[in-house]
């Protein structure tokens, strides 16, 4: 009896445990979209002014050959983040080259795949 007392504890006690970590780990990731959150309406305008963003803007341009790698046809004038996870210090290929009508529609896309109304075969030429 004593056995199964101490079995059934240690299976609740592994059970409390895992929803601990998973009420800490929502707790930091929320931390961390608010701190992202903060950081892009506060900062994110002013980093696109930086000599940083340029001098990075620029190696992209340069590396795609002002190509834009959305439509393959027309000139890139604009950089797209793929992912925001490294704004501020983004690698080289978190970064793409675009003309200005594919960056709006890339742009448009993605809000709506936000929305849930994303259906990619509306929307392909």
């Amino acid at each position: 009896m004593n056995e199964e007392l101490k079995q059934a504890f240690r299976e609740k006690e592994k059970l409390l445990i895992q929803q601990l970590n998973g009420l800490v780990k929502r707790y930091y990731f929320k931390r961390h979209v608010q701190t992202k959150e903060k950081w892009f309406a506060e900062e994110y305008d002013e980093y696109l002014n930086s000599d940083k963003w340029k001098r990075k803007r620029l190696k992209v341009l340069r590396r795609d050959e002002y190509l834009c790698q959305a439509c393959s046809t027309r000139k890139a004038v604009q950089v797209h983040h793929k992912s925001y996870r490294y704004v501020g210090d983004e690698p080289l290929f978190d970064l793409v080259s675009v003309c200005i009508e594919c960056h709006e529609k890339i742009d448009y896309l993605k809000e709506l795949k936000v929305k849930g109304e994303y259906i990619l075969a509306d929307y392909l030429e």
